[in-house]
């Protein structure tokens, strides 16, 4: 790792995406901090410590502190993941959408238009239940017009967040949505890690402290450990080029294409946690808290430090709904990421062939087959680091604000940043040694 950023510092234009990366991340992380005119921020922070559950911190953890402070960027990026979620769904069911997922890179294009937009409605709707719901707690003043500077600047702020995400993809390295969701996170460990650390020796022997120091220290490393492999870990299909037989009139070549184990990467995990805790937080904005009556149950059982409450063992459904959507979310995220026809195409155009397979359906049925059983494999490594942390703090009564979903959203996006950067540097390498040949020639 060390070696592939020494070589992508000296590489110019590698080294100017990088630049540009670290100046979008830096400029967010300071607008963070500016609150929206006339509002107290101050306010906002009491009222979040007051209010703490898994929905807020979730949300609190994605938008890296902006929602604390209530600034323009409060909402951070999570309009636009919730409207990709809403349109890759839709495309079930709505035949024009549908059509546009297949149509390659037009329809790609197509459907982040119509996501942006989406994305922007949501953030204003969002913004806007906001302002009316904090107006009635006293939180904002200015009756109307206070709502609607907080649902103007805060809709202003996700439309900055969604140019600047794009101007990461097109100009910069890595996803921006990713790369801005994983800044937002890690600006906010430092604090959660303080946190985890009283909590695990506030009040204990020495030897218990250094023991579950020790156990947190090993269970992080384990995880770090099962993402990088689910990013790096692959299957290699095997093909066969009889082209190359054609003129020269040697052996055919054999190659390999690499199938990844994480074809999905950590978006299930986003899209489950995303869903489970919008119900509660709009429940909590709005000021109506979790209610009663059946509308209470539903809130409780979503939320995650219920899961474990031995005076009602009901809860534990909400366990089996989370895990239902992130294998649910997994198979669906790869039928649209993963197209097993585009590849037994392009491998039949190459004059390549499966070894023992027909060229067409046949070759196509396999390749759908195998990434299947590695889409199998991530969800359980996905399913494992992310309860294993929910379990164990769980069963001890550990409070703690990090959650395996968070570790796996940072680990896995800097894992696909550094494969970004590597093959960044590779084709620049590649480049300059075919330019040294034909200056030579």
């Amino acid at each position: 790792m060390i070696q592939t950023i020494k070589q992508a510092l000296k590489t110019r234009e590698v080294r100017r995406k990088l630049e540009l990366m670290i100046l979008i991340v830096f400029l967010v992380r300071v607008c963070a901090m500016f609150p929206v005119p006339g509002v107290d921020a101050s306010v906002f922070k009491r009222w979040i410590s007051s209010n703490a559950n898994d929905a807020l911190n979730l949300f609190s953890a994605f938008t890296g502190g902006s929602f604390e402070n209530f600034s323009i960027f409060a909402l951070g990026i999570t309009p636009l993941i919730t409207a990709q979620i809403i349109v890759q769904l839709l495309g079930v069911v709505l035949p024009p959408i549908n059509r546009l997922q297949k149509q390659g890179e037009h329809g790609q294009k197509v459907l982040k238009m119509v996501t942006k937009m989406a994305a922007l409605v949501l953030a204003f709707i969002q913004s806007l239940c906001m302002g009316i719901g904090f107006q009635k707690s006293g939180m904002i003043t200015g009756g109307i017009f206070g709502i609607a500077m907080v649902a103007i600047f805060m809709t202003a702020g996700t439309a900055v967040m969604i140019w600047l995400s794009t101007v990461l993809t097109d100009k910069a390295i890595g996803e921006g949505t990713s790369i801005l969701l994983m800044a937002n996170i890690v600006s906010g460990f430092p604090k959660q890690f303080q946190s985890l650390i009283v909590n695990l020796t506030n009040g204990k022997e020495l030897w218990v402290q250094a023991v579950s120091l020790a156990l947190a220290a090993f269970l992080i490393i384990a995880i770090m450990v099962i993402i990088i492999y689910m990013s790096e870990g692959y299957h290699p299909l095997q093909v066969q080029y009889s082209q190359k037989m054609s003129q020269s009139g040697e052996d055919a070549q054999t190659g390999q294409i690499p199938v990844r184990v994480g074809i999905v990467s950590v978006m299930p995990i986003i899209f489950a946690s995303t869903l489970l805790s919008l119900p509660q937080l709009l429940a909590t904005i709005i000021g109506k808290g979790y209610g009663s009556g059946y509308s209470k149950i539903f809130l409780e059982i979503l939320s995650q430090k219920n899961w474990f409450d031995k005076e009602h063992p009901e809860y534990a459904f909400g366990m089996l709904i989370y895990l239902g959507l992130i294998v649910f979310f997994a198979f669906f995220y790869l039928t649209i990421t993963f197209n097993a026809a585009e590849i037994s195409d392009n491998i039949r155009r190459a004059g390549g062939f499966v070894p023992g397979l027909h060229a067409g359906e046949e070759t196509e049925l396999y390749i759908q087959s195998i990434s299947r059983r590695l889409t199998s494999i991530g969800v359980v490594l996905l399913i494992l680091v992310t309860m294993v942390p929910i379990i164990i703090c769980g069963a001890l009564d550990i409070n703690s604000s990090i959650s395996g979903t968070s570790l796996i959203i940072v680990i896995g996006v800097a894992t696909d940043l550094m494969q970004q950067i590597k093959l960044e540097v590779a084709g620049r390498s590649y480049t300059g040694i075919l330019c040294r040949k034909e200056g030579g020639k």
